[in-house]
């Protein structure tokens, strides 16, 4: 046997054994789960290797999943778009979740939220924050907002609800400790492209434009690049023109101020949210893409001739899209994290 041979093999089987350590969290906002009706969505588990999905953690008080994140001490924060565990009178929550026994394990509420979406750890603090589509509730004026979630007192506040934004989306921590937020509306004209990437800065409560994005339209999710570049999902772009709200995925680079299309097969449905893989790709979930063709989503939400939805690859460098894996159990998937 070629020594080339010989590397490829080695290659090959440390590639092997890193996926065998691989697993995901995959958020499903509708999921069905035994003992409950209709659909309160739950939380399963990916893994990479064997491509073997199985259920998690299901809970009566889950509405509407939305996103999951890991804590510091390895437990999982989900916030729920419009979860009322605690008082009908408070509008979504954030669920603590013990990972090796599925179950529920604290529950964080607020009078202020009104439809939490997504959210971001401090690296810094215990501080979780927040991102909210409409605002404060009550604030008919304010639209949008990021709240500070104090993980050890379970207090919230208004950390940015600035008048730029229109529909908050998503959020993360890049490597200097800057608190970045996608909004999926703004500027919010219903004629033009739609996405503005923002730095915020929680302790004034205020926040700059870093990126307006171009030939999006519904921006839902993205993900920083080592380069400082974002990878973008837009559940409803169509930048190839195939027909319909496919969606796609973008490259946004601030330092260019470029976006550019990186992948919008016909696969795609709605792609949403997800992450990086330990070898770079970016997994994430469609929504309602059916590669399997299981036919419409159990719970009947789903657009633009929809499936239960499925978990894909991107290669960040080609825009090549490969299947990760699809489940009967899935109905509308929306995010995917690593697991530590």
């Amino acid at each position: 046997m070629s020594v080339r041979c010989i590397a490829i093999g080695l290659m090959a089987a440390l590639c092997a054994c890193s996926w065998s350590r691989e697993r995901y969290v995959v958020v499903d906002s509708d999921a069905r789960t035994l003992g409950a009706a209709g659909f309160p969505g739950a939380l399963f588990t990916f893994d990479r290797g064997s491509r073997a999905i199985e259920m998690l953690a299901a809970d009566h008080r889950f509405v509407d999943p939305q996103c999951v994140l890991v804590d510091r001490d390895g437990s999982l924060l989900m916030v729920d778009f419009a979860a009322t565990p605690e008082d009908p009178g408070h509008h979504g929550a954030v669920f603590r979740v013990d990972p090796s026994l599925g179950v529920v394990t604290q529950v964080y509420t607020s009078n202020l939220w009104s439809m939490p979406t997504n959210a971001a750890l401090d690296p810094r603090r215990d501080v979780l924050y927040v991102v909210d589509r409409a605002g404060p509730f009550g604030a008919e004026t304010v639209r949008g907002c990021v709240f500070a979630l104090d993980l050890k007192t379970g207090a919230s506040t208004v950390a940015c609800s600035d008048p730029q934004f229109v529909a908050p989306s998503a959020a993360l921590f890049d490597p200097d400790a800057r608190l970045i937020v996608l909004d999926a509306d703004a500027p919010g004209s219903k004629f033009a492209e739609q996405g503005i990437l923002f730095d915020v800065d929680p302790t004034h409560g205020s926040a700059r434009e870093l990126l307006r994005l171009t030939q999006c339209v519904s921006p839902l999710g993205f993900v920083r690049e080592r380069d400082g570049a974002f990878i973008v999902l837009d559940a409803n772009a169509d930048p190839l023109h195939r027909g319909g709200p496919l969606g796609a995925i973008f490259r946004a680079d601030p330092v260019q101020g470029t976006t550019t299309v990186l992948a919008s097969p016909p696969e795609f449905r709605d792609p949403v949210r997800g992450c990086i893989t330990d070898d770079g790709q970016i997994l994430f979930a469609d929504a309602n893409a059916d590669p399997e063709g299981r036919g419409p989503d159990a719970a009947g939400k789903g657009q633009n001739i929809t499936g239960p939805g499925a978990l894909f690859y991107c290669d960040p460098v080609t825009g090549t899209v490969t299947l990760a894996a699809t489940s009967p159990r899935f109905v509308n998937p929306v995010d995917v994290t690593r697991l530590p």
